[in-house]
């Protein structure tokens, strides 16, 4: 494991290479909030894909709190630039949990906003924050992004994921969560997909019949010692997107 900081900040980024060869790389976003990054969405995630044969990267891009939106997708997409310049880098499949695949989704949406170059090849959404209408939205999270601008109208619409996915930069999705999420509401992911088939892009969805906020791998390494986040029904969906990002870059291949 390497550690490298961010634009001379406290925002940093760790690498986990299996070897020297070029594999496919998954780009993991912990939520948190955006009031930290969750220590239970990174290296246990990281444990469960290295076994599966990725290198993994972890981007804390919440350490200056103090820090409103962009700069946290700023953060974000300067490790992305750093590491896609690693030759042992391959495709890139960004991976967000919570307010981390806010973080993630919008970068990517927006990525020309923040003059960078490069975007996740793939993308994997686990109970992500996506919408800032009040009706559904984890208003902490937005809080602590926007800060003294929260409730600017027009800053609240553009950060409204679902309201800004176009033909033009649709990355094809998996998603999951759980339908009694109480945290982050499904309602969040359902509208992101109805974003998704309008945009004519395409989404892998899992919505799980139980299950709390924050499950990561949902197994004893992430869970804290509470039970509640463990179940080998729900860390199946690391097995299925794995499969996914399989298909996914097999077709990449064949174009």
């Amino acid at each position: 494991m390497e550690k490298y900081n961010i634009l001379n900040t406290k925002n940093y980024y760790r690498t986990y290479f299996i070897d020297s060869q070029t594999r496919p790389t998954l780009f993991i976003c912990p939520g948190g909030g955006y009031k930290y990054t969750s220590p239970r969405e990174s290296e246990p995630v990281v444990e469960e894909f290295l076994k599966r044969g990725y290198h993994a990267v972890v981007v804390n891009y919440r350490e200056t709190i103090e820090d409103a939106y962009p700069l946290p997708g700023r953060y974000l997409g300067k490790a992305l630039e750093e590491v896609k310049e690693d030759p042992r880098v391959g495709e890139i499949i960004g991976l967000g949990f919570s307010a981390g695949g806010h973080c993630l989704l919008e970068y990517t949406l927006h990525y020309k906003d923040y003059s960078y170059e490069v975007k996740p090849d793939l993308l994997i959404l686990g109970y992500p924050v996506i919408t800032a209408d009040v009706s559904y939205a984890h208003l902490g999270s937005f809080e602590l992004l926007l800060k003294e601008n929260v409730d600017n109208p027009s800053l609240r619409g553009y950060l409204s994921l679902e309201t800004q996915v176009t033909k033009e930069n649709v990355v094809d999705l998996f998603l999951w969560g759980t339908y009694t999420d109480q945290s982050v509401p499904v309602e969040n992911s359902l509208r992101l997909i109805e974003a998704y088939r309008k945009a004519e892009g395409n989404v892998e969805y899992h919505l799980l019949p139980f299950g709390a906020h924050g499950l990561s791998v949902a197994n004893k390494a992430s869970s804290d010692g509470k039970k509640e986040l463990e179940s080998p029904y729900i860390a199946r969906w690391i097995d299925l997107a794995d499969e996914w990002i399989k298909l996914k870059l097999s077709q990449f291949h064949k174009k």
